[in-house]
């Protein structure tokens, strides 16, 4: 419970006024109290009299705290405003001494003088001091009965210097109903002490009964200017018992009335929470609020009073009220006082931080700040966001450097509400590592029109992905195997290296393939290997390789390696367009197969002046290199080698024996018309028969069948001089008897001396193409029961001498199975050669 402060004895303050009540004036006496005064007395003198003389004014016995609950509700009634302030006031005593007990801290309710503190004013009237203090804390009665302890008598005697009643009550002041009006008097105090003697003071006080002398303003009216409110002090006015506050717009008015009852408390803290020496009365002009933050008004005798509001200009003026509560004349005006925002905005919330793929950076977003830290809504319409970033929480903890850490700014207009998320991408280059990952940290201020700072945002943080890919690794070559193929490169030095992915392709005279004329690739991934397991095997052998098993059984093709590394991030080299970008990042290498390339088909053989042209086709694989020509003048002879072609077509001197092949050699689309070849076998001894077989050798001298020639299938033909026999003359061609095949004869008789026999040369058309269909026919007539039996049929003859020599074909002649003949046309010039 705080001390109570009282006057001494001799330094009692005794105040009086005047009032009408019906026909009657009443003088009011109200005094301090005077220290170990069980009472008072009061004694009246009328001045002007011939011979004065002092007069008890209370002759019912000395003025004293009331001592019943019946002479309490005769003051105060039951109720009332100030029972209920009587009431609370007691218990708030009990339940002080009770914390007291119990040790715990509890603060004074009241100081020696009341002041509010920097954002609060008090208003000393009933109704607003009743709801300061708790309600139902004891019955006054029962506390009459118990008897009042020093601190409640302390407590209520304080009270008793803003209510009258509670005065009354409390023995400190009277109403004096017996004054004449007009009258002048003089009033005189004396305390009682506890024996009942009086004490001499010099407490006295001149009153005209029924005259009404209001208090005169206070001087020396101060005010200022904070955060939606005004802080207004004056000078005490001994003579006011209260004090009423008006407020303006301008300078001459209107003025209007800001509070409900009269101002009784000093003010003791500034705005600025520093302490007031004196303290002064005052009053804290404050804008209210709504439970979102917004201005709101307050009642003051059915008026709405809005503001003080920052920025604006507001002027006042202040007048004094007696214990009656009669307002006397104004004071000069005040002003003009500006409010000015001093309140910071909260700290940005929300805060978070993610990647942003488009555009690539970290992603920022934020709750919107639209109130301040008292919970008031920002009414200015712009507010800055200073975003500070850095690469370590410890540079943003410290607050007086995050300057050095800006990295963008932004505004916003916090009375939009309907969006209420901001965000930013940051996208500086600096953000991104080199290499591997990096965190980066934020956090916001938010900074007001009136340049108010908020305290900054949480501290997130987001961790930059690593999406730069590692540079091209160098191949440094291949090594074939029958079954596999290794690849080889040096160590890429990318700092967050994790391995290596090696893909294939197929290779095109060493490049690697591409399909089509848009310079694509097809690679594919065909194995992996990590830092550590090329870090071994580089220790090792001081290189690293990959074993390729995967590569098709026997395959002729040369194939592409292409190594990509691939960091810690799982970024993987991308080359040019997913293609390697330069010949040092792809290798090119193949099998060491055994494996002969299939055996070429004859496709003619065309005898000639003591030589035979051989022609053939083989199968189109990538790696076919060379052909070799065999001849006997037996079927089941594997004969001699007679010639080796190269697949170009450029004659091999002697037997090809095989070499590696650079890849460049070997394309990845075989060219169908590189496998036909031909080769003339000259010098052959006229009309001998001949025995012909080729082969098929790839690059590495694999010869297919080349263990038995024999098994290849051989083609025969025969060699002839130039000095050609008479060219024979068809002279009739009729059907055989039941139509079976067609008859042809020529001319000139059969002579086994100078023609060996015939060849009959078959077509279906005139300039067509003929073939043979008849063996040697050592007479003048041949049937062709292979003849087909619909259309017309051309026949060319050709002689044969001894020795091999083939004439020039007769002219043709057309026959059918009418049976009709063909004349022969002598005037058509004669073809050279079979066709």
């Amino acid at each position: 419970m705080p001390t109570i402060p009282s006057d001494p004895v001799d330094a009692i303050s005794l105040l009086a006024t005047s009032a009408d009540v019906g026909r009657k004036s009443v003088v009011l006496l109200y005094w301090t109290p005077a220290e170990k005064a069980t009472g008072y007395n009061l004694y009246r003198q009328a001045v002007g009299l011939a011979q004065r003389s002092w007069t008890l004014v209370n002759t019912q016995g000395p003025i004293r705290p009331v001592q019943t609950c019946a002479e309490l509700q005769s003051i105060i009634p039951q109720g009332s405003p100030e029972w209920e302030m009587f009431r609370s006031s007691l218990g708030a005593v009990q339940e002080q001494e009770a914390a007291r007990k119990s040790r715990k801290e509890v603060g004074p309710i009241f100081s020696a003088r009341p002041a509010p503190v920097a954002h609060e004013s008090i208003e000393i009237d009933s109704r607003r001091l009743a709801r300061l203090i708790e309600q139902e804390r004891t019955d006054p009665c029962k506390a009459l009965e118990r008897g009042l302890a020093a601190e409640e008598i302390g407590l209520l005697k304080y009270m008793a210097k803003n209510n009258l009643k509670i005065a009354l009550a409390m023995g400190l002041a009277y109403k004096d109903e017996t004054a004449v009006r007009g009258t002048r008097y003089i009033y005189r105090l004396r305390p009682t002490l506890t024996d009942g003697t009086e004490v001499e003071t010099e407490a006295t006080v001149w009153i005209v009964a029924g005259s009404v002398q209001l208090p005169d303003p206070p001087s020396g009216i101060a005010g200022a200017a904070g955060d939606s409110k005004v802080l207004l002090t004056w000078n005490r006015n001994l003579f006011a018992f209260g004090y009423i506050v008006e407020r303006a717009l301008s300078f001459n008015g209107p003025f209007e009335r800001i509070h409900v009852g009269a101002i009784s408390y000093d003010v003791s803290l500034d705005l600025d929470g520093q302490l007031l020496s004196p303290p002064l009365p005052g009053f804290l002009d404050f804008q209210r609020w709504d439970d979102k933050g917004l201005p709101a008004t307050h009642k003051v005798r059915g008026n709405d009073i809005a503001g003080p509001a920052n920025n604006g200009a507001y002027y006042f003026r202040v007048a004094s009220c007696d214990i009656l509560g009669r307002v006397g004349p104004w004071s000069p005006v005040c002003g003009p006082v500006k409010p000015l925002d001093k309140t910071p905005p909260l700290a940005p919330g929300e805060l978070t931080a993610s990647i942003s793929k488009n555009p690539r950076g970290l992603a920022l977003s934020w709750r919107k700040v639209i109130h301040d830290v008292m919970g008031h809504q920002e009414l200015d319409p712009l507010q800055t966001y200073i975003i500070y970033r850095a690469e370590s929480s410890e540079f943003l903890n410290d607050h007086s450097g995050l300057g050095s850490y800006q990295a963008h700014s932004l505004t916003a207009d916090p009375r939009d509400t309907a969006s209420m998320t901001l965000s930013w991408t940051d996208t500086d280059p600096s953000i991104f590592p080199p290499f591997g990952e990096k965190a980066i940290f934020y956090r916001i201020v938010c900074i007001d029109m009136a340049a108010n700072r908020s305290m900054p945002s949480a501290i997130v943080s987001a961790r930059v992905p690593d999406i730069d890919p590692p540079g091209p690794t160098s191949v440094t070559g291949t090594k074939g195997h029958p079954e596999s193929i290794d690849v080889f490169w040096r160590p890429n030095h990318e700092p967050d290296l994790a391995g290596y992915q090696i893909y294939r392709s197929i290779c095109d005279r060493g490049d690697y393939y591409q399909p089509d004329k848009e310079r694509r690739c097809s690679f594919s991934l065909i194995g992996e290997v990590l830092k550590e397991k090329a870090e071994e095997l580089f220790k090792e052998n001081g290189r690293i390789s990959f074993e390729d098993v995967s590569v098709p059984k026997n395959s002729p093709l040369c194939y592409a390696y292409w190594v990509r590394a691939f960091d810690l991030s799982g970024n993987l080299y991308p080359g040019r367009n997913q293609c390697p970008a330069d010949h040092s990042e792809y290798a090119c290498g193949r099998l060491a197969e055994g494996i002969a390339p299939p055996v070429p088909v004859i496709t003619g053989l065309r005898a000639s002046h003591r030589a035979v042209e051989i022609s053939w086709a083989a199968s189109p694989i990538q790696d076919l290199k060379a052909f070799h020509i065999y001849r006997s003048e037996d079927e089941n002879d594997p004969g001699v080698l007679v010639g080796c072609v190269l697949r170009g077509g450029q004659i091999w001197p002697g037997r090809w024996t095989g070499v590696k092949p650079g890849c460049k050699d070997i394309p990845a689309d075989p060219d169908p018309y590189a496998v036909l070849g031909s080769f003339s076998d000259q010098n052959l001894k006229p009309g001998q028969v001949y025995w012909y077989r080729v082969s098929a050798l790839d690059w590495l001298g694999n010869e297919s069948m080349g263990n038995d020639i024999v098994s290849i299938p051989a083609v025969s033909t025969f060699t002839y001089n130039r000095d050609l026999p008479t060219a024979p003359v068809i002279r009739l061609s009729a059907t055989s008897g039941l139509g079976c095949g067609l008859t042809i004869r020529w001319d000139p008789p059969y002579d086994k001396k100078s023609i060996d026999g015939f060849l009959v040369y078959r077509s279906i058309s005139k300039a067509g193409t003929y073939i043979q269909v008849s063996p040697i026919v050592k007479g003048n007539e041949f049937v062709d029961r292979s003849a087909p039996r619909m259309g017309d049929i051309w026949y060319k003859v050709q002689s044969i001498d001894p020795e091999g020599r083939l004439s020039e074909p007769s002219l043709p002649v057309m026959c059918r199975y009418s049976a009709a003949l063909s004349a022969i046309k002598p005037s058509e010039p004669r073809g050279s050669g079979v066709h």
